[in-house]
Parts: C-alpha cells; sequence; structure tokens
C-alpha cells in the first residue's frame, strides 16, 4: 500500500483560501463587502470577521453555499487556491451572468472594494 495522499496539503488553511476567493470575487464584480453582507442578510462586522485574516472566523458550509449562489459562482471555486500573481487565477471576471469584467486592482494585484 502506498503512503501516497490523493489531497495534498493546501498552503494556507481553507479557510482563509476561502475568504480570499471571496474578496476576489467581490472585486471582479465591483461589489463591497457591505453588498454582500446585505445580498445574505447579515451584518457588516459578521462578513468582515470572516473575510479578514485577523480574525479567523470561518464560514459554515451553508454559509458558504449560499455565497457563492449570490456570487454566481460555485461554492468548489471558492476552495480552489489561486497564485498571487494571476498564474492559474481565473479568467478576468467571468460570470456566469454578467459576462466580462475587468477587476480594478491595486499595486499588489489584489482587488479593491
Amino acid at each position: 500500500m502506498s503512503n501516497v495522499n490523493p489531497q495534498p496539503s493546501p498552503k494556507r488553511p481553507a479557510n482563509e483560501i476561502v475568504a480570499a476567493n471571496i474578496r476576489a470575487e467581490l472585486g471582479y464584480k465591483g461589489l463591497k463587502p457591505a453588498d454582500l453582507a446585505r445580498m445574505i442578510d447579515q451584518n457588516d462586522m459578521w462578513l468582515t470577521r470572516r473575510l479578514s485574516t485577523k480574525y479567523k472566523a470561518e464560514f459554515s458550509a451553508n454559509e458558504i453555499g449560499t455565497i457563492a449562489e449570490k456570487l454566481d459562482v460555485s461554492a468548489g471555486d471558492l476552495f480552489v487556491e489561486r497564485s498571487r500573481n494571476g498564474g492559474g487565477a481565473r479568467l478576468v471576471g467571468l460570470s456566469r451572468s454578467k459576462g466580462w469584467k475587468l477587476p480594478h486592482l491595486d499595486s499588489n494585484q489584489e482587488p479593491i472594494g
């Protein structure tokens, strides 16, 4: 029997990857965290604590599903770690319902939002 792990451990914890992907999707769609909080019937602080690397609050599976639906992406896509330099990142802002939209990026190539 081999010691092959079919799922290599991520470089970052899953909750950080999900939060980063949600922040990226918000940037791609030109939304602010407050916009998403209203879309999912939560307050700004609740979402801020989950999107921040400082607070380390985690999303539940149901919350991830709801957020994915509101952002028009698959929940599984929110778990995929993407390169910070753009390599392997999703095609810029492709959405099933809204088509192409270029993101607004800061000097670190992170979405502004």
